[in-house]
């Protein structure tokens, strides 16, 4: 394909060179004014001539009347050469013929060349990103199809944690969800990140009536800070918001009294006195709740720790 493009390159070139030594712009201007010039000089030299002529008809130097009738003769036919020379070099003629053979044959290696650049182009396979090949399904010589996968390009610039998340939480996760990634190989650095797909369908083998719980594949993009290298095999563990509430009352659960529709909270009054107020709730990540009403920040409560015994805890503002 490379060559074909070179022979086309080639062909144009030597039409084009074929091209300009038929047709100099300089050459022909500077004939057509040689000629126009000649013209002019012969026009001069008739009318010379006549008036000589006029001159020995009204009676003076009869003895030159031969001569001058020569003179005017050859007068009139320098003068029509001299314009037999022009329209010549005017009108078209063979030459002509030949210009325009040219480019015709210049516009048709024109054609060629971007008919064999183009399909250059087609034959070339050009990934939309950097990065290197992992696979190739293919060998040369191989006749393949159209929607035919050949090979799988990773692109380095992204960086992704495939997961799991089971089928009560993925109703409530999105892509474009916010998650924090802690990778093994990093204990101390929690990576930024968000879910960018969650697959339709549970992992292969569940959801059959199998039993056990079922997972939803899930695809997190991750911000990778620079100079952290991470390569492909790492272990990680993923916290993905679900849902966010800024500025709210949190409470352990641990703290709520009452029933499950008229929930309180035991409130330590500054004296010391402890009463059960009605508080209203909010949602719930089932370690912490949020309060709408019923309690103010910077109130004390108690709770019951899991061990039965009792502790008391300030209601805290918290993103939720």
């Amino acid at each position: 394909m490379t060559a074909a493009v070179q022979l086309a390159k080639s062909a144009l070139a030597d039409a084009e060179d074929d091209l300009q030594e038929l047709l100099n712009p300089e050459d022909v201007a500077l004939s057509i004014r040689n000629l126009e010039a000649q013209a002019v000089l012969a026009r001069a030299n008739l009318q010379q001539a006549q008036d000589d002529l006029e001159e020995l008809l009204s009676g003076k130097e009869q003895p030159e009347h031969a001569s001058l009738l020569e003179d005017i003769e050859v007068a009139q036919l320098d003068l029509e050469d001299k314009r037999e020379d022009l329209q010549d070099l005017i009108e078209p003629d063979p030459e002509s013929l030949d210009l325009a053979v040219l480019q015709v044959n210049v516009a048709s290696a024109e054609v060629a060349l971007s008919q064999a650049e183009k399909r250059l182009a087609d034959a070339t396979i050009t990934a939309p990103f950097d990065g290197f090949v992992s696979k190739l399904d293919v060998e040369e010589g191989d006749e393949v199809e159209r929607q035919t996968n050949v090979m799988v390009v990773v692109d380095t610039s992204v960086v992704e944690l495939d997961g799991g998340v089971d089928e009560i939480d993925v109703l409530e996760t999105q892509v474009g969800a916010k998650a924090s990634v802690e990778v093994d190989a990093l204990p101390d650095q929690a990576i930024v990140g968000e879910v960018s797909s969650i697959a339709a369908e549970p992992e292969s083998g569940q959801g059959q009536g199998g039993g056990g719980i079922v997972s939803y594949p899930v695809k997190i993009r991750l911000s990778v800070p620079d100079g952290v290298d991470l390569p492909s095999g790492l272990s990680a563990v993923a916290s993905i918001t679900v849902s966010e509430e800024l500025g709210v009352l949190l409470v352990p659960l641990d703290a709520l009294r009452g029933a499950f529709d008229s929930p309180t909270l035991n409130v330590v009054l500054p004296g010391g006195e402890i009463v059960e107020t009605a508080v209203t709730l909010g949602n719930s990540d089932n370690f912490l709740t949020v309060v709408t009403s019923g309690v103010e920040e910077g109130d004390m409560i108690i709770t019951i720790a899991p061990e039965e015994s009792e502790g008391e805890f300030d209601v805290t503002s918290g993103p939720g």
